[in-house]
């Protein structure tokens, strides 16, 4: 059955690749790179890793062997996988397992777009033939007897930090292919855009994660803190008659990530009142991709806010803009617009500014340290920041 690729807007473990990449001439630590990236991203976002990682597999489907391969006296084809990562769906608790291709490459080699199409449509056979072959489900399942999917994820690190073009304008082509895998699974690339977005989302969690909850802290501060990452969720609306998990922990899900919004929520305590007393209140973070520009882009997100009734689930709701150093400006804009329209009240229009509150920073590139890519002990985990 034919699945259908999504839309491809889109602690740390060290380990040791198994080859030369396959394009663009890219050195094994350099690609390492990569690994190391998406290890401390993923975990942010609540996605398990899998211990085994870079290894070959045989293929079990005739159809994947080319006409060379059917030639020889013992067809044969493997398989790669650099990484496995899974996550329960928030809606329907089936696993999900991602099968990731992780590439590092120079802004050269993203000039072209045969090789990563190429990679598409490897990672396309790997997706399906992972669900049916013993060796991948007895290496990665975490039971043999659980539901789940096989989803594929490209992973394209900019290692030189100096490609700033949109890759998914070229791999419009990829996006309408049809490919032979599961109807319930997807394929995912990751662009050096997106990377940059998630990474910015992760500095921002542990930036807030550490501000000091000190009675004497600034009021503005203590309300952007954010809790341990176990008190922590990611937040999905109850919609089309489906359900969000309730009561637990909820990873971002690649349908999330690649969307460019992603929802984080948890609830304060450490607010104190004017006896000392502990205040809980449950905070929402949107962390948006989005290059804000005007006003009429948070009309937008005004719109999904009271669409799914957020105001009256949550006591703050904080927009953050990594790519927009200046949308401050444009969401007060858009408040005033919008109580226009809808007429609301002087004191209707004060409460939406106090609890929708815009988080812009002017958002950095990151370079890993060398000696931390080069590592020797490749199976040791890596904590740094």
């Amino acid at each position: 059955m034919h699945g259908n690729l999504i839309s491809m807007q889109g602690y740390t473990c060290c380990f040791k690749r198994r080859r030369e990449e396959e394009m663009g001439g890219e050195t094994k630590n350099i690609d390492e790179i990569a690994g190391i990236i998406s290890s401390r991203i993923f975990y942010e976002l609540g996605w398990q890793q899998k211990i085994t990682t870079d290894i070959s597999w045989d293929c079990c489907m005739r159809s994947h062997l080319t006409a060379t391969q059917l030639k020889a006296e013992v067809p044969k084809k493997t398989h790669p996988t650099d990484i496995v990562f899974k996550y329960n769906d928030p809606y329907t608790d089936v696993a999900q397992y991602i099968q990731t291709d992780l590439k590092s490459y120079s802004s050269k080699t993203l000039d072209g777009y045969t090789p990563i199409l190429n990679a598409i449509r490897s990672l396309s056979q790997q997706v399906e033939c992972a669900p049916r072959n013993p060796f991948w489900k007895k290496t990665f399942l975490d039971s043999l007897q659980e539901k789940f999917n096989v989803n594929g994820m490209l992973f394209i690190y900019n290692h030189d930090n100096e490609y700033d073009k949109d890759l998914y304008e070229k791999l419009s082509g990829a996006a309408t292919a049809k490919y032979n895998i599961p109807l319930e699974s997807i394929i995912s690339v990751i662009d050096p855009k997106l990377i940059r977005f998630l990474l910015d989302v992760t500095e921002n969690i542990e930036k807030r994660r550490a501000v000091t909850d000190k009675i004497s802290q600034e009021i503005g501060l203590l309300w952007q803190k954010i809790p341990e990452f176990e008190n922590c969720t990611f937040f999905y609306p109850d919609k089309h008659n489906k359900i969000a998990a309730k009561g637990k922990k909820l990873p971002a899900t690649l349908e999330m990530i690649t969307s460019g919004m992603i929802f984080y929520s948890y609830e304060h305590n450490f607010i104190r009142d004017d006896d000392g007393e502990r205040v809980h209140k449950k905070i929402l973070n949107v962390f948006w991709q989005e290059d804000v520009n005007s006003a009429k882009h948070f009309i937008f997100i005004l719109e999904y806010i009271f669409n799914y009734q957020l105001l009256n689930q949550f006591d703050k709701i904080f927009i953050v803009t990594p790519f927009s150093p200046t949308s401050g400006n444009y969401l007060q804009e858009a408040i005033n617009d919008y109580a226009r329209i809808y007429s609301f009240t002087p004191a209707h229009v004060q409460v939406l500014k106090d609890k929708i509150v815009s988080i812009p920073f002017v958002n950095q590139k990151i370079s890993i340290f060398e000696f931390a890519v080069a590592s020797k002990q490749v199976n040791r985990t890596c904590h740094f920041s």
